[in-house]
């Protein structure tokens, strides 16, 4: 016993010998071909000793004594030899293995002999290595043919074996391996053949041998029984046994949530009081893996929701297909069209109907050719060549802006124009005919000789009478450090914007330029650039106003005082250091003022600007901005007249109907608004019909044989009670069922 104990292998050869018995330390330092050996050995004594069972045919104790004495020397000298074998083996390992594959294959030959030769074959159930040849036995009742498996396989139990090969089997298809599909489907049925043979010879062994072998969990098997105390000795020394690895996935289960661990531990079902960082991070994977996985497949299908294959990789192709077909459509179009104007058809032009309305004209005409130098309406465009705009640059010197002020009446000049412009005096590129055939042609106006020569001869005047700036012909010092300032007063209204503004301007300064003043002020008031002219044009005026007035004074323009009373008492005062600061009421003054104004606001704008040239007509003042000056009132007398100085002109431009050019009015509603529009309605109230009630009849006709007269009960107050009426001198009979009420 203390042998058993102590020794591993003293069991060797019997069936309560096992490998796993064998402690971890020494399985370790044994080679897989040691392994086998001991293994072969194993099966040796055990065959041994169940020939000598069956070959003595129930004999008595004293067989089974020798055999048991036998079986102890055999243990004994492996016991001896074993160290010997192991240190042997160690040395040989190396030569060994090489040597494994080619002696398989004669390895094999012996033990595929028929069982008619009464030889037990071997099952390897390890790598393949040196065997020893086993002793002939007595006839066996069946045989079983070998199967060479790897040895992590070989030592898992028949049906262990069979699911590892299906699993085996099934990633072999999935591979679509069909050598090793068919090779594996074989194997599996060896074992099957082979685990059938083996149900087949344990079948007639007594009931005792049968729990030895399941108990020993060997594949040889013997029909007698250890005996009790050593079974309980060697239950005593052997530890239990190693668990074999299964290389087998488990079967997956549906979680019901993305949070399914986390609220498994917040529920207490497990040791962990919080979820940690992996289990978090776990569930964030999958979740996000899923919500690609949904996206990929919305990407693929579209989302329904929006169109009708959504934002998918066929609703670009879709859209690119449309927009092909569109072009294409184009094409066609664009082609019949012009085929339709070579001949002479009218048609639409290339692009369809295009603006109409607002002054802008229509398009849907014939497709005409224009070239470069003849205009829209058949007159011939002419360009300025580049020598003489050379010499005009050459020599222009300095810039002479006349201020030109345009005021024609209906009712005196047969047609209605309001305009102002700075003309360069020195300018001779471009003629006064021809800026006038454009100013006109932009206001619609139809070519008409009378009302251009009209225009072109009040240009003329105004440019004639303009008095240049005397402080920079006179060139002279200042004799005094006085400045000279007015106060400039603008009123200038372009399409439905009003713009009212007074500020001071030194007329003693040339250096002072109305035009870059307009663009500052414009920039910060955010005005459009028809505001722009319109303040500069103001300014050139009300200065050239004091100019002639000075000069007909015959101010020698030197910083001395002047000496007119009118015209010193509009100029402002010097500016003391007292006075630098303006008083609330100049305040108010002295401050640009935006108005919107309404169309009705227009109209009256329209007739006091119409009085205003009426009443200048008929002081003689006005000859200058209108027709020529006539017999009674000479161009020289009118010249020679000082202009007024507290007549100060207001701009106000002709509005054209536009709603997107800057001066523009709009004479519909506005664009980006609306307004309420409540309308009451008192619609008579129509008395209610009077219900009619109509006399409760019944016809009742009995038939004897074909009818059956059935009284109904009614809800009291609704029909009158019905009454049965004779027909034909016969009594109706009335049957009463409460059932049919």
């Amino acid at each position: 016993m203390n042998n058993s104990q102590v020794n591993p292998f003293a069991n060797i050869g019997t069936p309560a010998f096992n490998l796993s018995q064998v402690p971890s330390n020494i399985l370790q330092n044994l080679t897989p071909v040691q392994l086998q050996m001991i293994q072969q050995k194993h099966q040796q004594l055990l065959m041994e000793r169940q020939a000598m069972q069956t070959g003595g045919g129930g004999s008595n104790g004293g067989a089974i004594a020798q055999t048991s004495a036998a079986t102890a020397a055999s243990a004994a000298q492996l016991n001896a030899a074993q160290r010997a074998q192991i240190l042997k083996a160690k040395q040989q390992q190396t030569v060994q293995q090489p040597m494994q594959q080619p002696m398989q294959q004669p390895m094999q030959q012996p033990m595929q002999q028929p069982v008619s030769q009464g030889h037990t074959p071997q099952f390897n159930a390890h790598t393949p290595g040196p065997t020893t040849p086993a002793t002939p036995a007595a006839p066996a009742p069946s045989a079983t043919q070998p199967i060479n498996l790897p040895p992590q396989i070989a030592q898992l139990p028949p049906p262990l074996q069979q699911r590892v090969l299906n699993s085996l089997k099934q990633q072999a298809i999935a591979k679509n391996n069909t050598a090793a599909a068919a090779a594996i489907t074989a194997v599996q049925q060896q074992l099957a053949l082979q685990h059938q043979q083996q149900q087949q010879q344990r079948g007639p062994q007594p009931a005792p041998v049968q729990r030895a072998q399941r108990a020993g969990k060997n594949i040889g098997a013997t029909p007698t029984a250890p005996s009790p105390a050593a079974s309980a000795a060697a239950a005593a020394a052997v530890a239990a046994p190693k668990p074999q690895p299964v290389f087998q996935d488990p079967p997956e289960q549906i979680m019901n949530s993305f949070s399914y661990w986390t609220d498994k531990i917040q529920q207490g079902e497990t040791k962990l009081k919080e979820p940690d960082t992996t289990t978090l991070l776990y569930e964030q994977i999958i979740r996000r893996d899923r919500e690609n996985a949904k996206q990929l497949i919305k990407e693929r299908q579209g989302y329904e929701p929006f169109s009708k294959y959504g934002f998918s990789h066929k609703e670009y192709l879709t859209r690119l297909l449309q927009d092909l077909n569109y072009y294409k459509e184009l094409k066609a179009t664009r082609m019949k069209s012009i085929t339709n104007t070579t001949q002479g058809v009218v048609s639409k032009s290339i692009w369809g109907d295009g603006y109409s309305g607002y002054g802008n004209g229509f398009t849907n005409t014939i497709t005409q050719i224009v070239p470069g130098n003849v205009a829209t309406d058949g007159r011939l465009l002419t360009h300025d060549r580049l020598e003489d705009v050379y010499r005009q640059a050459m020599r222009e010197t300095d810039a002479e802006l006349v201020p030109v002020r345009l005021e024609f009446d209906a009712e005196r000049d047969k047609f209605s124009l309001r305009d102002t412009f700075i003309w360069n005096r020195n300018d001779n590129l471009l003629k006064v005919e021809d800026f006038v055939a454009e100013l006109l042609r932009d206001y619609r106006f139809h070519a008409n000789d009378q009302f251009t020569e009209a225009v072109v001869q009040a240009v003329r005047e105004q440019i004639a009478e303009f008095q240049p700036d005397p402080f920079i012909t006179h060139n002279k010092e200042q004799l005094g450090g006085d400045d000279l300032r007015i106060r400039i007063q603008l009123d200038v209204v372009v399409g439905q914007n009003q713009l009212i503004d007074n500020f001071e301007w030194d007329i003693s300064n040339p250096g002072n330029n109305p035009e870059e003043f307009a663009e500052c002020m414009c920039n910060e008031l955010q005005l459009p650039g028809e505001f722009a002219t319109a303040i500069a044009h103001s300014i050139r005026e009300q200065v050239h106003m004091y100019h002639r007035s000075l000069a007909l004074v015959a101010y020698p323009f030197d910083g001395s005082v002047v000496d007119d009373d009118d015209i010193r008492s509009r100029l402002l005062p010097i500016i003391t250091i007292d006075d630098v600061y303006r008083t609330p009421p100049d305040t108010r003054v002295y401050t640009p003022n935006l108005l919107r104004v309404s169309a009705a606001e227009l109209e009256r704008l329209d007739r006091d600007k119409d009085r205003d040239t009426r009443r200048k007509r008929r002081q003689g003042r006005n000859s200058r901005r209108g027709v020529a000056a006539t017999a009674t009132t000479p161009a020289q007398t009118d010249a020679a007249a000082p202009p007024d100085l507290s007549d100060v002109p207001k701009t106000f431009r002709i509005p054209i109907p536009s709603t997107v050019l800057p001066g523009g009015i709009d004479l519909g509603p506005a664009v980006s608004s609306y307004e309420l529009h409540s309308d009451i309605e008192f619609r008579p109230v129509l008395p209610k019909n009077p219900a009619i009630e109509t006399e409760f009849c019944h016809v009742l006709d009995h038939v004897p044989g074909e009818y059956l007269m059935v009284h109904i009960k009614l809800p009291p107050g609704r029909f009158k009670p019905s009454k049965a009426v004779p027909m034909s001198g016969d009594d109706p009979v009335q049957a009463e069922d409460d059932g049919l009420s």
